[in-house]
C-alpha cells in the first residue's frame, strides 16, 4: 500500500497496486483502478484503464461520493488539489484529467480539471461516451448527415461550405482547426507552436496554450485556453462529440455536437457552436455556444409534441442541458425538428421572409428567457408548437372531409341504379349507348359517353363488347386489362361496315366504336357491389376505415 497523505479535511490514501483497488465498469466496459480515497468526504477516485494501464496525459476520473455536496465547488476544488498530488506521483506525464462525478450510481457532475490550472476543476460540458452514442445513434435513428463510423473515434463531418483549415506544427506532430477566409494556399504555409500539450491525436484536446504564425513567419496570435478537436473554444472546456462543421457565408461558422440519445423517446439532442466573423479585422471568434444556448431535438416522432406532458418534459431536459453547458446563462434557443441543421432562425441567419411555420421539417420552436429569478420563461410570441399546429389543421380537414362522405352517403342512399354507377365512375350521369349511337348517326360525328358494358374479349390495344351492344373499344392500353363488366368513357361513334361485317353484326342492330378515355372495372356482375353505398363512399375518397353515423352493415349475401 502507498504511503497515507494527511489533508486537513480528511484523510486521504493512494491505492494505485492495493489488492482490491480494481472496479470493472460493467455499463462501459471499462476496467477501473482505485488511485483515492477521502473518508471524510466519502468519496472514492478511479482512473478508467486501457489494456491495464491508465496513465496517459489526459486520464479518466470517476468519483464516486455518498453525498452529493462532495461535487460543490470549494470542497471539490481543495479535493482536486490533493488529487493533483497524487496523479503526478504516479503519472509524471499527466496534463489533464477528465471529471465525471457520481451519487448513488447516478452521474451528477462534470469537467475537468489541468496541470497548469492547479488541478482547479472547471464544470465541463456533458461527457458523452462514444461507444454509447455509436450504438444509441444504430438502435434509434440516425440524425440526417451523419451516421457514426466505426471504430472508437469519431471526427465532425467537415462540409465544403466551412471556412477552415488544418495549420501543423512545423515537424507535423499537432495541428488546430482555424477558422478564417483565407485561401489555402496562403494558409498552407501557416504553422503552429503548442505548449503544455502532448497532442497525442495529432490534434489538440484539452487544455493548450497555442502560438500561430503566418505565411511569413511572423507571430499571428495566441490561443490559451481549451480545444476541443482541434477548434478553439477559448475558456470553455468542451467535451462533447462533434458531429458537423459548415457554414452559411463568411459570417456564419458553425460547429454541431451531440449531447444525448434517448433511446426510448428516440430523441438526438444537438447542441451548436457559432464562430462569428468581425468584419473590422477579418478574424473569427472562439467557437461559442452560449450566446444563446442553442438545442435541437432531432426526431422523426412528431407525436411526441401532442402531448403536454412530454413535451414539457422534454423542454425541462433541455433547459437541463443549457445549466450543464452553460451555467447562468439567460437565453436559450430550442427546436424540434427532423433535420439536424439548415433551419433559419436555428442555426443559419433568418431572413425578412422567414416563415418558419412554413417549414415541414420543423416539429417544434421556442425562445426562452430567464431573469434573477433562475427561472425559464417563453419570449413572448416565439414558441410554436407546429405539430399541434398540424394535428389541428388536419384534424379540421378530417372533419371537413367527413361531412362531405357524409354528404354523399345521405344523397347515394336516395339515389338509383344509374346514379350510384356515375358515383362509383366520377361521373355526373350514365348514358344509354343504343341512344347515344342514335345521336352520333343523326350529328354525323362521335359524342362523349359513360356507359356500363361487358368486356367480352381483349386484343392489342382494343377490346370488344357483347352488352349492351357490340361495341368496338379502342386506346385500351394502360386503361383496361381484363375482361367483364366495365363503366367506361370516351367519344362513341358508329361501327364502319368494314368492321361490322367482320364481326358478323347484323345490319339492324346497333354497334359502335369507343375511343376510351377512362374505364372503372367492376367487382360483381352487373356492378352489383353499388348496393354498398358504405364501401362506394369509401373508395371515392380513400378512407378504406370510415363510418357513417347510423350507417347500416352490408352483410354477406346482400
Amino acid at each position: 500500500m502507498k504511503t497515507v497523505l494527511y489533508i486537513a479535511f480528511g484523510v486521504f490514501f493512494a491505492f494505485c497496486r492495493a489488492a482490491h483497488a480494481d472496479l470493472f465498469d460493467g455499463a462501459n466496459a471499462h476496467e477501473m483502478k482505485r488511485i483515492a480515497y477521502s473518508s471524510k468526504l466519502g468519496v472514492e477516485v478511479f482512473a478508467e484503464t486501457t489494456d491495464g494501464k491508465w496513465c496517459d496525459d489526459i486520464v479518466s476520473l470517476k468519483l464516486f461520493a455518498h453525498d452529493e455536496t462532495a461535487f460543490d465547488e470549494a470542497l471539490l476544488s481543495k479535493l482536486m488539489e490533493k488529487v493533483g498530488r497524487v496523479l503526478e506521483n504516479e503519472c509524471p506525464s499527466v496534463k489533464q484529467a477528465v471529471l465525471d462525478g457520481y451519487n448513488n450510481n447516478t452521474l451528477v457532475y462534470q469537467g475537468g480539471a489541468a496541470k497548469p490550472d492547479k488541478w482547479k476543476p472547471e464544470k465541463g460540458a456533458l461527457k458523452v461516451q462514444i461507444r454509447q452514442l455509436q450504438a444509441a445513434a444504430a438502435k434509434t435513428g440516425k440524425a440526417p448527415d451523419w451516421i457514426p463510423p466505426a471504430g472508437k473515434k469519431i471526427l465532425a463531418r467537415v462540409d465544403p461550405s466551412a471556412l477552415e483549415h488544418r495549420v501543423y506544427s512545423k515537424d507535423k506532430k499537432c495541428s488546430v482547426f482555424l477558422t478564417t477566409d483565407k485561401p489555402a494556399n496562403v494558409i498552407k504555409k501557416w504553422s503552429i507552436i503548442v505548449g503544455d500539450n502532448s497532442c497525442s491525436e495529432n490534434l489538440v484536446y484539452g487544455r493548450a496554450n497555442v502560438t500561430l504564425f503566418n505565411e511569413r513567419g511572423k507571430y499571428a496570435g495566441t490561443a490559451d485556453g481549451y480545444f476541443t478537436e482541434g477548434r478553439f473554444t477559448g475558456r470553455k472546456n468542451l467535451n462533447v462529440v462533434l458531429l458537423n462543421r459548415y457554414g452559411y457565408g463568411k459570417n456564419s461558422q458553425n460547429l454541431s455536437y451531440l449531447i444525448e440519445s434517448d433511446p426510448e423517446l428516440k430523441i438526438h439532442y444537438v447542441g451548436y457552436l457559432n464562430s462569428r466573423r468581425n468584419p473590422k479585422t477579418g478574424r473569427y471568434s472562439v467557437w461559442n455556444g452560449c450566446s444563446p444556448f442553442t438545442i435541437a431535438a432531432v426526431t422523426d416522432n412528431e407525436e411526441l409534441f401532442l402531448d403536454s406532458a412530454v413535451t414539457d418534459n422534454i423542454i425541462r431536459t433541455a433547459q437541463s442541458y443549457a445549466d450543464i453547458f452553460c451555467p447562468g446563462v439567460k437565453k436559450m434557443k430550442f427546436f424540434a425538428t427532423r433535420v439536424p441543421q439548415g433551419l433559419p432562425g436555428m442555426d443559419m441567419p433568418e431572413t425578412k421572409d422567414t416563415d418558419l411555420s412554413e417549414d415541414t421539417r420543423l416539429i417544434y420552436s421556442a425562445v426562452m428567457q430567464r431573469g434573477k429569478n433562475k427561472k425559464w420563461k417563453f419570449v413572448s410570441d416565439t414558441a410554436q408548437n407546429l405539430a399541434r399546429l398540424r394535428e389541428m389543421k388536419r384534424r379540421a380537414e378530417e372533419t371537413r372531409e367527413h361531412q362531405l362522405m357524409m354528404a354523399d352517403y345521405n344523397e347515394l342512399t336516395r339515389s338509383d341504379y344509374l346514379g350510384r354507377l356515375a358515383y362509383m365512375h366520377g361521373v355526373e350521369r350514365i348514358d344509354n349507348p343504343v341512344s347515344m349511337l342514335l345521336a352520333s348517326q343523326i350529328i354525323q360525328a362521335p359524342v362523349p359517353i359513360n356507359s356500363l358494358v361487358r368486356i367480352a374479349s381483349l386484343g392489342k390495344d382494343s377490346a370488344w363488347t357483347d352488352w349492351p351492344a357490340v361495341i368496338k373499344i379502342t386506346g385500351t392500353s394502360g386503361l383496361l386489362n381484363r375482361s367483364g363488366w366495365h363503366i367506361v368513357s370516351g367519344a362513341l361513334s358508329p361501327l364502319n361496315k368494314e368492321e361490322r361485317k367482320a364481326q358478323n353484326v347484323p345490319d339492324a342492330d346497333f354497334a359502335g366504336t369507343l375511343e376510351l378515355s377512362a374505364a372503372t372495372a367492376c367487382e360483381e356482375d352487373g356492378c352489383r357491389e353499388i348496393s354498398d353505398v358504405v364501401s362506394l363512399v369509401r373508395k371515392r375518397h380513400d378512407k378504406p376505415s370510415w363510418t357513417p353515423y347510423h350507417a347500416p352493415q352490408r352483410t354477406d349475401g346482400e
